[in-house]
Order: structure tokens, then C-alpha cells, then sequence
């Protein structure tokens, strides 16, 4: 047996216009919902809040590992790698490559750079290397070949800094 369609049984859209609707057409008063604020940094994938003394722990638990060219770790890491790895450690999820890396984060002046913050070597505009920032002038990388994660200095001037 067939029931007559009502104006209930309708499929409708539900958004505040079509509640208010109903409800004025069932004699109800509707007081507006307040809109749900998102906190800008929260609606930004690239800027979530990320403990910068988390990612230089974390980096600095990874010291001794082995360079592994195309390593992500844990028991291998290239330098690209290493950032990934601590990044996801710290909450934070990150491309892979140093120049999707770059790309994924803040950049900030070598002034505002901190701790925690990460290191990108460039060449003509192009990234070919990133470390993680351990205090002043000093980073720790997954280098080269035959070495093992470390800290050092910052040894080349041509550097961009991002935050996670």
C-alpha cells in the first residue's frame, strides 16, 4: 500500500534557510546558530603548530644512522629522509624531496630562524639539500655518502630557513 507523500517526507537540504523554513511553516521561531569559527592556522595544512624542541629531540635521537641515498629511516636516512621522518615524529607530515619540502612549509629570514627550524641549501634557485637547525649557525643532516646523521655548522651562506 502506497502512503501519500507529505511535505515532511520530501528530501531537503539542511542548511539554516531550509531549518528556519521548516520550522516557520510549523509555527516555530528559529534563533540563528552562531557560525563555527576555524582558527586560520587550523584550515592551513602548511602551518600547524609544531614543537620545534620535539623536532631537534627527535632529530638528535636519529645521530649515528647511517647516509642512505633514498633512506627515510629508521635505519637509513638521506637528508630529505631524515627531515620526514623527524617532521612525522613531531606531528607533521612533510613531502618527500627537499624541494617539496621546501615548498610545504613557512619560510622565515635567517634573523627570525630558530631551533627546530629547517635548513634549505640552494643552488641557482634550486634546493638540493635540507638539515634541521640546532641553535646558531649549527644544524644536524643526513650529508653524504660514508657519514652518519650529525650536527655541524651551516656551511654555506646561500640558505633559506622554513618552520614545520
Amino acid at each position: 500500500m502506497s502512503h501519500p507523500k507529505h511535505k515532511l517526507d520530501r528530501p531537503r537540504s539542511t542548511g539554516r534557510r531550509a531549518l528556519a523554513g521548516t520550522a516557520a511553516a510549523a509555527g516555530l521561531a528559529v534563533a540563528a546558530a552562531p557560525a563555527l569559527s576555524v582558527p586560520a592556522q587550523a584550515a592551513t595544512k602548511h602551518h600547524h603548530a609544531v614543537s620545534n624542541a620535539k623536532v631537534v629531540k627527535v632529530a638528535r635521537n636519529q645521530k649515528g644512522t647511517p647516509y642512505g641515498y633514498g633512506g627515510n629511516g629508521p635505519h637509513r636516512f638521506d637528508c630529505s629522509g631524515l627531515v620526514q621522518y623527524v617532521a612525522k615524529k613531531a606531528g607533521r607530515h612533510l613531502p618527500r624531496t627537499s624541494s617539496a619540502q621546501y615548498g610545504a612549509v613557512k619560510h622565515v629570514g635567517r634573523k627570525q630562524a630558530r631551533a627546530g627550524d629547517l635548513v634549505f641549501f640552494k643552488s641557482d634557485g634550486d634546493v638540493y639539500h635540507v638539515g634541521i637547525k640546532t641553535g646558531p649557525d649549527r644544524m644536524i643532516d643526513a650529508s653524504r655518502p660514508g657519514t652518519d646523521v650529525s650536527t655541524h655548522p651551516i656551511w654555506h651562506k646561500q640558505v633559506g630557513f622554513g618552520r614545520l
